[in-house]
């Protein structure tokens, strides 16, 4: 099975990065030199097509992110990523730690396969784990102060509820 990132409206490659905020601009926040590269590069070990994506300067921000190489008809496949190339929990149920994980949450199972695999330098992994953030922004890791511009939202209870 694949999964596609498609995109819904005409994708203009001039003012437009890719689609969904959890997918392909999480690579802007990497601290490797390159990470868009970084991500291609594992994207291309991975057999995944790429031809569809560049890299450009976002407008507001001036980030390099990834947008549509050219303009694109509605509805067309911007990626397309096979489910061989997902980390998900089944991925660490079916690894070397998914004995020690399985009875674990899904998040947490990924985040110890995602552990285990940073210390393996072989890893099938490792070009997608060194493009990763070294810190996640998430409220769970916001101090006390930033958590406050949460007050009276459902978000801060769940977070408070992990720590």
């Amino acid at each position: 099975m694949m999964h596609s990132l498609q995109n819904r409206h005409a994708v203009s490659s001039r003012c437009m990065g890719v689609g969904r905020s959890h997918s392909l601009r999480v690579c802007r926040a990497v601290q490797t030199a390159d990470p868009l590269q970084v991500v291609l590069g594992w994207a291309g070990s991975n057999k995944i097509a790429t031809d569809k994506l560049a890299v450009a300067n976002d407008l507001a921000t001036d980030v390099p992110v990834f947008v549509a190489a050219k303009d694109l008809p509605a509805g067309d496949a911007i990626l397309q990523v096979p489910d061989s190339a997902w980390i998900t929990a089944d991925t660490a149920q079916k690894s070397a730690i998914g004995k020690y994980v399985g009875s674990l949450e899904p998040w947490l199972q990924l985040a110890l396969l995602l552990l285990a695999e940073k210390g393996q330098p072989g890893s099938s992994w490792s070009q997608y784990i060194s493009s990763l953030p070294s810190q996640p922004n998430s409220p769970l890791f916001w101090s006390d102060e930033e958590l406050q511009l949460l007050e009276g939202t459902q978000l801060l209870e769940s977070v408070l509820g992990y720590k």
